[in-house]
């Protein structure tokens, strides 16, 4: 169903408006398929060819075309019928065609392409009319009605003998393109002045602004500068080294304080109850201390605290806790009834 509805060209309207230009397009489709002769008159065709014609034409009408002509089962007779009823279309298009003819204008017009188009649609409608234009019409009708301002331009074109339409039209946009141009050039900047050049970005040195303004980041402090990958001008010390310079503590506060960011406020306390390890410096919530070195701004497992440090935290907190000390008993001891006389204060003979 989709290959039937599928047309080669526009159908023919009820109207007939666009039946000049059908008309074109039927005969050519025909005359591609070798049926042009089907629509000739007093033709001598077989009646498989007049067949298809007929379907190819009556395919490219509309449903109110079709059943109106409907008892029509010969191409030539259907194609006479239309002709009949439509071909007044030359006569009604032959005095719209004179009359933009006479009032055409080459100063109506803004640009060059825009005059050359539509002379070019009048010069065809004439023609189609029975009407032709010749060259020498058309160049004069461009000579004489050039603006007023270029007088002396037409005279100098007039002078040049242009055999063809083509030709002026060339020269034209030629000429157009040129001063516009021209115009652009002296609109660029006022006149005697010398052009500046643009300001250009300088890319690196924006990038290493760039950099600045993340190193400088809330929370962090400003990075140290030590190389990404491998090692430069020294042994590589590692994000995690204990004796690397930008391992300390971290806190959230103190821009810029210490090494990655490190909270100093943080530091100094945890040094104050190390020196000073009495019950006022003791924190209040026993669970929360770093059984590493005894700190409460980290967990042990973040602990980056030497092994000096470590060694005298736990030397301190062996003084402060009581060790269980227990005797053993040797298994060999006998005890005895006076053992427990004496124990209560009297020896029986």
């Amino acid at each position: 169903m989709s290959n039937l509805n599928k047309l080669d060209f526009v159908a023919l309207e009820v109207s007939g408006r666009n039946y000049l230009k059908w008309t074109q397009d039927v005969k050519l489709h025909l005359t591609a398929n070798k049926m042009r002769s089907t629509i000739i008159a007093d033709n001598i065709t077989p009646e498989d060819m007049k067949a298809r014609a007929m379907i190819f034409i009556r395919k490219h009408m509309e449903e109110a075309l079709k059943v109106e002509y409907l008892a029509e089962e010969d191409p030539r007779s259907l194609w006479v019928a239309l002709e009949e009823r439509f071909n007044h279309q030359r006569a009604i298009y032959l005095p719209e065609a004179r009359h933009d003819w006479q009032n055409i204008r080459f100063q109506d017009f803004k640009t060059v392409n825009e005059y050359n188009s539509e002379i070019c649609r009048i010069r065809s409608l004439l023609k189609f009319c029975g009407e032709e234009l010749t060259e020498a019409d058309l160049l004069e009708k461009t000579f004489s009605t050039f603006p007023p301002s270029c007088m002396v331009l037409q005279q100098q074109y007039r002078e040049r003998n242009f055999a063809r339409f083509s030709e002026l039209i060339t020269i034209l946009l030629l000429a157009e393109k040129n001063n516009n141009l021209l115009l652009r050039n002296d609109q660029a900047r006022p006149t005697g002045t010398r052009a500046i050049p643009l300001p250009e970005a300088n890319i690196i040195a924006h990038h290493e602004n760039n950099r600045g303004r993340r190193n400088r980041g809330r929370g962090r402090g400003r990075r140290s500068e030590r190389p990404r990958h491998g090692r430069r001008n020294g042994p590589r010390n590692g994000p995690y080294d204990r004796d690397h310079p930008g391992n300390g503590p971290r806190g959230r506060g103190g821009r810029g304080q210490g090494p990655r960011g490190g909270n100093r406020n943080a530091q100094v306390r945890q040094a104050q109850i190390r020196e000073n390890p009495g019950p006022a410096r003791r924190p209040q919530n026993q669970h929360n201390l770093c059984y590493r070195c005894g700190g409460t701004d980290h967990w042990s497992r973040t602990c980056r605290a030497t092994d000096e440090e470590i060694g005298e935290y736990h030397a301190r907190r062996g003084t402060r806790e009581a060790n269980l000390v227990e005797e053993s008993v040797p298994m060999d001891t006998t005890l005895e009834i006076t053992d427990f006389q004496a124990a209560n204060g009297y020896i029986e003979d």
